[in-house]
């Protein structure tokens, strides 16, 4: 019988080399996947960075990715994909690292000893 079901899979990453595609060792663990449609369901990414949500009845849906602790996104964070049978579609999500917070100043007053002559 065929399959009257799909799926969707892909990568959570951060695009080191900015490409635009995932390469290996570029995933990211923990970033969190969420699906609505004629399904729902929540999954996060593994240490590779990838993930799947699978036996999906065809229909449309909606993937969102919050990134994982450190990260903002990149790409636009919400896509809406089309699930048909015996069909598995793949949608990569790239993130970019929080940027590190510069040093500022204290914020205490400095006193210079005053000079008369």
């Amino acid at each position: 019988p065929t399959p009257s079901t799909g799926s969707i899979v892909g990568k959570v990453y951060r695009d080191l080399n900015h490409n635009g595609q995932p390469d290996p060792g570029e995933g990211l663990a923990g970033g969190v996947l969420t699906l609505s449609g004629p399904v729902s369901n929540q999954t996060t990414s593994s240490a590779d960075g990838s993930y799947g949500f699978h036996v999906l009845p065809p229909g449309n849906y909606v993937l969102r990715s919050l990134p994982p602790t450190g990260y903002n996104r990149a790409d636009p964070d919400t896509v809406a994909l089309f699930v048909q049978a015996n069909t598995t579609l793949t949608w990569h999500f790239a993130h970019e690292p929080l940027p590190t917070p510069s040093p500022s100043p204290s914020g205490v007053p400095l006193y210079l000893p005053l000079l008369r002559r």
